[in-house]
């Protein structure tokens, strides 16, 4: 709110960071094989930005540049180790917090841990991480949390805060590797990308339609665009492009949000290797 405008009960903002989500895997943007009627809703009754991208395509320092608004070299964390968030960087946390608005993270990976400098200005910062497991990790190792776990804990404090709030959430299941359930039929990036947007479903019925919802995420996937298996080596438009979808209180009126459905194109990839995808 403006600095002469009330804080009223109205003012929730919820911001979901999927890790890892091309825009191209989701029905709102063209996809015709994907299966995420949540995200397709929220595009449905908001904005949809075509042409979102990314700061960086690794974790800690893209997820600095979405709670700063700065670029790496401007918040000078360049990789997803060995770098930590100054004090002396505003986040939109600390903005919220000094307007009386209640702030909580609850983040998926050992990458966004607290100690990484991304917890200023959050009332609540969900990052469970035991230190046993962390020593445990091999040095490309990869240390998460269930998804359900995170977004129940999420909703309970959304149900038991009260006042105006702002919660940021942030699911890793996208990112590899991936685990599709025994009866999915499809590649199993695509499978992770259902998972996640059935339990983004469970946030999107808490928070109700009144709250803001921005969902978006902080970068994409090769799946062999490139000559990239994964992501973090190169920079091209499958590890930049992102989704950005802003669902404004009340919705919007209904208009035309969604991409005209295209079969993704085909993708050169090494003999025998990653066929399903």
């Amino acid at each position: 709110p403006a600095s002469d405008e009330p804080v009223t009960q109205n003012n929730h903002v919820l911001l979901i960071t999927v890790d890892t989500l091309r825009a191209d895997r989701i029905g709102a943007y063209g996809d015709p094989l994907a299966k995420t009627p949540n995200m397709d809703s929220l595009a449905s009754e908001g904005v949809l930005f075509r042409e979102a991208h990314s700061a960086t395509p690794l974790t800690l320092p893209s997820h600095a540049s979405i709670l700063t608004g700065l670029y790496p070299r401007q918040h000078q964390i360049r990789d997803n180790s060995g770098f930590r968030l100054g004090d002396e960087a505003l986040t939109i946390a600390e903005v919220l917090q000094a307007a009386e608005i209640h702030t909580a993270a609850f983040v998926s990976a050992y990458v966004l841990d607290g100690a990484f400098g991304l917890s200023q200005g959050f009332d609540l910062y969900r990052d469970p991480f035991h230190p046993m497991d962390v020593s445990a990790m091999s040095v490309f190792g990869e240390l998460e949390l269930p998804s359900i776990e995170v977004v129940n804990a999420a909703i309970s404090w959304w149900k038991h805060t009260e006042g105006p709030k702002f919660a940021w959430v942030h699911l890793y299941d996208p990112h590899a590797p991936w685990n599709p359930p025994t009866d999915w039929s499809g590649d199993p990036y695509r499978a992770e990308v259902s998972y996640v947007d059935s339990v983004i479903g469970r946030l999107i019925d808490t928070v109700g339609s009144e709250t803001m919802i921005i969902l978006t995420s902080d970068h994409g996937e090769s799946l062999w665009e490139g000559g990239e298996r994964e992501h973090g080596m190169l920079i091209h438009r499958a590890v930049t492009r992102v989704p950005l979808i802003v669902r404004p209180p009340g919705g919007m009126p209904a208009g035309e949000t969604q991409l005209p459905r295209t079969l993704p194109h085909q993708v050169r990839r090494p003999e025998g290797i990653d066929s399903t995808l």
